[in-house]
């Protein structure tokens, strides 16, 4: 049987692994945003755009999909 002292360290544990796993999240967001930026500078430059698009289709697999260029 549970005692009080159990449930509440459990419930300490969970929310130290919830307040990891949204900083984990949010690192993750941030990390695809900072690809999405780049990847798009150097597509509007023209400069290397099949390689923008190659990062961005390996960033995000083939959710992304591009009506005017073709991945490798």
């Amino acid at each position: 049987m549970r005692t009080e002292a159990d449930v509440v360290t459990v419930k300490a544990e969970l929310e130290m692994l919830d307040r990891e796993v949204t900083e984990w999240a949010d690192g993750r967001f941030q990390a695809a945003a900072d690809v999405v930026t780049r990847c798009d500078q150097l597509r509007r430059s023209g400069r290397d755009v099949e390689r923008a698009n190659a990062c961005r289709f390996r960033t995000f697999g083939p959710v992304w999909q591009s009506r005017s260029h073709s991945f490798p």
